[in-house]
């Protein structure tokens, strides 16, 4: 096992308990030298330029302390930076958000393991499930297929036209195309780097960097493993909840309040049953809405491989396979998120926090989404009533039944009859 390979090897690639926080440097890369901006959002104002967040790893050249946090191994955050967006899809309202987070910084994974990535060749490995670019992995890099999967959208599009609907998520910002990256204390070329084997040598693989603006990156699945960093995500769940609500005029909610703890809660899965209506109405299927995608804001991250029905018309992939009136996609959506909010009430009962019951929980989703399908009369009948009854019956077992719901991935036979739905396949 060769380079950065034999570090996402140990624990996965998403290992979190028992690895703390920790720092490294990195070094702030030059616009028109070591990356070209293919992508910009005008409708972003901010005090700070987005070329302050275009950073790269590099222990010996970098000029910026950071920290690192898991199991963000490709990204690296800028806390504290208000940006504010006035989406030119929707010119009557504003957005904000408090972390700038950069995609594509190189693999920090090494620094959490107490590793260097100056000692380090290779940055690639092959990967037999052909998951990534072109049947190969690169580790803490992003490509140009990130943010231009799809050929009549991209990823900035995608965000503004998502963020307009009402879908709390991710903005971007910029993207760039990466000329030259540090190396061993040196830059290179991508040239170089993919004459030297360090990269994918492959004519279409092209290395992309993007900033994009988040409420914040922490993310459910952090806050329910982490025990180091537990009451440290608590904390900022909350200071991040009152931002927002100090610039909208919301409630301020107190963290060690009883019930502000179920103040918030009732909050975050009424936004969450909204994120899943907005989705289901704009036609997008996530299709990976788990808890690692799910920020501690009730922001859904990660849209790049999002999904419009639309895209894949001729069923190649199977997410648009039709279940009792429902795309398959939207399914595991709806059973991905709940999944998540359940790991968030399990979070406050770890930490012997005020939490609500499981019918609580159930009956708020429920009538998030009733309340959002109410006011918008654009949804055909046979296809709103579908996608209430599976929102009433997938939450209804993972909040109140605590059934479980075996994850199906693509690719592979459905039989609901796994989930105890009879008459479905």
């Amino acid at each position: 096992m060769k380079g950065l390979e034999k570090f996402d090897k140990n624990g996965g690639g998403r290992s979190i308990d028992g690895i703390p926080k920790t720092t490294e440097n990195f070094l702030t890369l030059k616009e028109g030298v070591d990356y070209t901006t293919v992508l910009k959002n005008t409708a972003i104002e901010s005090d700070h330029k987005y070329q302050e967040f275009a950073v790269f790893i590099s222990p010996s050249l970098g000029e910026k302390e950071m920290e690192i946090e898991a199991p963000h191994w490709r990204t690296v955050s800028n806390k504290n930076i208000l940006t504010i967006l006035k989406n030119p899809y929707n010119n009557s309202e504003k957005d904000c958000f408090f972390e700038v987070n950069t995609k594509g910084v190189g693999y920090t994974k090494t620094k959490a393991l107490g590793a260097n990535i100056e000692d380090e060749d290779y940055w690639s490995a092959e990967d037999p499930s052909n998951d990534h670019d072109y049947g190969w992995k690169m580790f803490g890099l992003s490509s140009r297929l990130d943010y231009f999967l799809y050929k009549d959208q991209d990823i900035m599009d995608k965000s503004l036209f998502l963020n307009s609907r009402g879908l709390r998520t991710e903005v971007y910002w910029a993207v760039q195309k990466l000329e030259k990256i540090p190396y061993k204390g040196e830059m290179k070329t991508v040239r170089e780097l993919k004459d030297l084997g360090v990269i994918l040598d492959h004519r279409l693989y092209s290395p992309h960097m993007a900033e994009r603006v988040m409420k914040t990156n922490s993310r459910i699945e952090e806050l329910y493993k982490s025990s180091e960093r537990r009451e440290e995500l608590y904390s900022k769940m909350f200071e991040t909840y009152n931002k927002e609500a100090k610039l909208k005029g919301l409630e301020i909610l107190d963290q060690n309040n009883k019930e502000d703890q179920k103040k918030f809660q009732k909050v975050f899965i009424k936004r969450m049953g909204n994120n899943l209506t907005v989705l289901f109405n704009a036609g997008y299927m996530h299709t990976a809405l788990h808890s690692s995608n799910i920020t501690l804001a009730a922001e859904i991250a990660d849209i790049g491989p999002m999904i419009h029905i639309s895209q894949d018309e001729k069923n190649k992939q199977g997410w648009n396979t039709i279940y009792k009136g429902l795309n398959y996609g939207h399914i595991k959506d709806i059973r991905d998120a709940c999944y998540g909010v359940r790991y968030l009430r399990k979070s406050f009962s770890t930490m012997d926090k005020s939490r609500l019951d499981r019918e609580e929980y159930f009956s708020i989703l429920k009538n998030g989404v009733n309340e959002y399908l109410e006011n918008n009369n654009d949804i055909p009948k046979e296809r709103k009533e579908a996608f209430v009854w599976w929102i009433e019956t997938i939450s209804k077992k993972v909040f109140m039944e605590s059934v479980n719901l075996p994850s199906f991935e693509n690719g592979k036979a459905v039989s609901f009859k796994d989930w105890g739905i009879e008459n479905i396949d």
